[in-house]
């Protein structure tokens, strides 16, 4: 990872991201139009040191139970899962830790 992550969603749906920075710039790229679906999954891992941080877009809307904060311990790993109908305007988010 870097301070500037580009997602080129055009890859496909899954992800994974092993920080070893923190990321203040989280970009995503090439989404399908306004009223067609465009979802994504990340695995982000912390890496040996831990404590890095995610700052999330702004279009980012979190659902349910969710909190904007991802796994902070050395080599925790959160699941990142969001979509979007409206080419990015709006995204639904939900942030997950894992074991």
């Amino acid at each position: 990872s870097g301070a500037t992550v580009t997602m080129d969603c055009s890859l496909g749906k899954s992800f994974t991201l092993t920080l070893a920075h923190n990321v203040g710039t989280l970009t995503l790229s090439n989404l399908n139009g306004s009223g067609i679906a465009t979802e994504f999954e990340w695995e982000v891992k912390q890496d040996a040191t831990g404590g890095r941080t995610l700052t999330l877009p702004v279009a980012f809307k979190l659902i349910g139970g969710s909190d904007a904060a991802i796994a902070s311990a050395a080599n925790a790993v959160s699941i990142i899962s969001g979509k979007t109908f409206d080419n990015g305007t709006t995204w639904r988010v939900a942030i997950q830790e894992t074991a």
